[in-house]
Order: structure tokens, then sequence, then C-alpha cells
């Protein structure tokens, strides 16, 4: 059963809608009730099934989601949501009762956000909520106003370990790699140095994204070795170090290796 909750609290500037799809009715209690004291709205749903077609209906801004559930677990759920157009982009927090770091990258590889260890307090679920939706707070910092400008339709972006995490949609590679490098040369202009693009769902580059790259890599002034590259096909990678202002660059094979130390 779908139970949709809403309790107003003068404090949240930008009501956001969190779906909470969770079995245990004692957990669902302990989840709900902070959500709505916060000023949250709230949909619940018992398994991974309903939780999908909450989200069907509900269009959440983000989806708590428990990873161990009957009908259809998490990771069901999780793949079902990354497969429909219309909920691939809504962040998912999964909800572990573990710290098990297997779990937890599995989710994370298929496309979760982010983790949150059961119980968790209302501070801990807004400080994971603070990348998400920058947008609501005119007091944030240069940084996450800038990331909140960054197109979803032409490229996806993360935080992951530290590092700016870019990954550049296939339909548009040319405007998009124009697009990750205007934001990449705006975050170095306020210090950041750590960027990521991640290429590992691409069987090859085509000759135009290429040429992009390679332009855009050598406008970057002293050391573009501050961007790598995720990749997994050994055709892409191959035409990385064949190419100039791109051949030194740090090669990456998954984003378990992204950390914001190691240049």
């Amino acid at each position: 059963m779908v139970v949709f909750e809403r309790r107003i609290c003068p404090k949240q500037m930008a009501q956001l809608k969190v779906l909470v799809v969770e079995d245990s009715p004692t957990q669902q209690l302990k989840t709900r009730l902070p959500l709505l004291n916060a000023g949250y709205e709230v949909v619940v749903a018992a398994n991974g099934e309903e939780g999908y077609q909450a989200a069907l209906a509900n269009k959440p801004s983000v989806i708590l989601l428990d990873m161990v559930m009957p009908v259809c677990d998490g990771p069901g759920m999780l793949a079902k949501i990354k497969d429909a157009p219309e909920l691939r982009d809504i962040p998912v927090i999964m909800l572990t009762a573990t710290s098990e770091s297997e779990s937890i990258m599995n989710a994370i590889s298929m496309g979760a956000k982010d983790y949150i260890v059961k119980p968790f307090s209302i501070e801990v679920f807004e400080q994971k909520l603070t990348k998400f939706f920058r947008h609501l707070n005119p007091n944030l910092s240069q940084t996450e106003r800038i990331a909140a400008e960054i197109d979803r339709k032409i490229i996806r972006y993360d935080e992951y370990e530290g590092a700016h995490l870019f990954e550049v949609k296939p339909d548009n590679m040319k405007l998009g790699l124009k697009l990750v490098f205007s934001y990449i040369r705006r975050f170095l202009a306020i210090g950041e140095r750590n960027f990521v693009i991640d290429f590992s769902s691409y069987p090859s580059l085509p000759d135009e994204a290429m040429t992009t790259l390679v332009a855009c890599m050598s406008s970057l002034q002293k050391g573009s070795e501050i961007v790598r590259f995720i990749v997994t096909n050994p055709k892409v990678q191959g035409q990385l170090q064949s190419a100039p202002d791109t051949a030194y660059v740090g090669i990456l094979r998954s984003r378990k290796e992204v950390v914001r130390h190691g240049f």
C-alpha cells in the first residue's frame, strides 16, 4: 500500500517530495516521521514494485530505497528506475542496515547516488540532500551554484570520492564535451582540481567527439592531468592514448578508482 503524507513546516524553503520504499512498518515510522517534521512531503511504499509505481505516479524529488524487501528488492527497483527515462534522473539513496561495502558499491555502480546506514538522523539525510538540491538554497557556495546549472539533458553530473564526475550523454557528445569543459574551467577558477569524465559506457568515441575533446584539453592551461577518464573499453583507451593532449592523462578502470588524492 502506498501512503502519501504532507506536513507544512514554515522553515522549509521549497518542499521536496521524498519516496520512502521500506517493507518494515517500524522502519517506515522511524524514517517517515522525522521527514514530515522537517517539512518534507512523504510517500511510503512497502516493496520495490509498489515503490516503482509510486515513483511513476508521484515523480518524487528523491527516493530512499531499502536494500532488502519482498516482491521486488532495492536493487531490482533501482534497475527499473534507471531503465525508465522519466525516472532515471531522480536521485536514489539506498537504505541499508549494514555497512558491507560490496552491496553498497553494487548499488552505486547501478546508479544509486548515495547510501545511509539505518538508523539515521534527519541531519544525516539533509547532508546527503545538499549536493542534489543546491538550487533551493540561495546561500550556497559558488561551486554548488555552478553544479546546479548543469543541463541534465546533455550531461550527468555527480560528486564522487571528492571528484567532480561528468558523464556525457551519447546522443550529443560534441556539445556535451564542450559543456563539461566550460564547467571544469569555472570550477578551476574557484580552486577545484579533481575532475573525472566517465567514458565507461561507450564502445568508441566519434571522430568529432575526439576532436572536441583534444581541443578542450589543450585549452586548459597548465597541467591537464587534473582531468582523468574512466574507461573500460580497450578501443576507447587506445583512442585517448593516441591523441595529443590526452595521451598522458590518467585512465581509471572504474569509479572505485576515483579518489581525491593521487595527483
